[in-house]
């Protein structure tokens, strides 16, 4: 598999609780950047609703379980395209932006990821990989 985004052995890599508490920050770390991205984008689009940060941090949250369990079972490929699939459905059914509106919610947030990113690397000067 090109992408390998669960580790199998994961029980065993989180065996104390120092470790889960770890794990649980950094998930709310990456939940925070996702409804910011998210929401900035969604402002993009006149005809969205329920833009509020709360609102947008369920959707982001329902899109991360969601897309976890679904990747869980199903791997590779297969596993990306219906995640997406199941995104873009949770996005346009949330904000009403249409499963077209969605795909555009998407694209924007990951051009924003993108140039912050680049932004930091250019001013930090440190080495911050993108994930593709």
């Amino acid at each position: 598999m090109i992408f390998q985004f669960f580790n199998e052995n994961w029980p065993q890599a989180v065996d104390t609780l120092e470790e889960i508490v770890i794990l649980i920050i950094v998930y709310l770390i990456f939940l925070l950047i996702l409804t910011l991205f998210l929401k900035i984008s969604l402002g993009f689009f006149n005809k969205s609703r329920h833009t509020d940060f709360g609102e947008v941090f369920v959707t982001s949250l329902f899109i991360t379980i969601f897309i976890a369990v679904l990747l869980l079972f199903i791997g590779g490929w297969i596993g990306i395209l219906f995640a997406l699939i199941l995104m873009w459905i949770i996005i346009s059914s949330r904000h009403h932006v249409g499963f077209a509106g969605a795909i555009g919610v998407t694209i924007v947030a990951l051009i924003f990821y993108i140039l912050v990113i680049i932004i930091l690397r250019m001013f930090l000067n440190i080495p911050i990989i993108l994930p593709f």
